[in-house]
């Protein structure tokens, strides 16, 4: 949940009100998984993309098919829109 967000955080005290607005705003979406997405492309921090869209397509569908084992073909599309206008 977003109140666990950035938990022990140096300062947290002063990231707390944007926790609340995100519940306020957002809608929580429960991820039932034992892998920490946030840290899965600690590995590419020093990706950098360039190229042409199809170059980059293919290197950004390695790295998803590497990190999280799944083939991009049979991946799913979520809607992720939250609202705003």
């Amino acid at each position: 949940p977003p109140q666990d967000l950035y938990e022990g955080g140096l300062n947290r005290s002063y990231f707390l009100p944007f926790l609340d607005l995100l519940e306020k705003h957002c809608i929580v979406h429960a991820i039932q998984s034992d892998m920490d997405y946030r840290r899965a492309l600690a590995s590419c921090s020093s990706f950098f993309g360039h190229g042409d869209d199809n170059d980059m397509k293919s290197v950004l569908e390695e790295i998803v098919e590497t990190t999280v084992g799944v083939s991009v073909e049979d991946s799913k599309a979520m809607d992720l829109s939250v609202g705003f206008q």
